[in-house]
């Protein structure tokens, strides 16, 4: 799968995400969020021969890309897909936070794709 079609799906996922949103639905919007963080993650991942069948996988890989990159906004973004899918079982996050939060996870995929399309 060429890099630039390998987050297309996660963009569809995030996309999805907005639409719940605007339908008040931050539950399905938040675990959408989640979702395609977690998959432009597994891609990458799989780039690299890394696992990635967990939480715990997906924490590693994300520690990885920090010391590789010096960028701890891979942490920091990631973290906040990691409240996104905690908001969706237990909804403490205000619609305003879950916009905010979706527009992080959406830049997370970019640095992502940034990263799959790294020579």
């Amino acid at each position: 799968m060429a890099p630039s079609t390998a987050v297309a799906r996660s963009r569809k996922l995030l996309e999805q995400a907005g639409q719940l949103l605007a339908q008040g639905d931050l539950s399905q919007a938040s675990a959408k969020g989640w979702a395609g963080a977690t998959d432009a993650l597994a891609r990458f991942a799989i780039s690299r021969g890394w696992d990635h069948a967990d939480r715990r996988d997906f924490y590693k890989a994300i520690t990885r890309i920090v010391a590789e990159t010096g960028d701890r906004e891979y942490h920091t973004t990631f973290t906040m897909a990691g409240e996104l899918d905690t908001n969706s079982d237990e909804g403490f996050l205000s619609a305003e936070a879950v916009g905010y939060h979706l527009t992080r996870v959406s830049q997370f995929v970019n640095k992502i794709e940034a990263l799959l399309d790294a020579p």
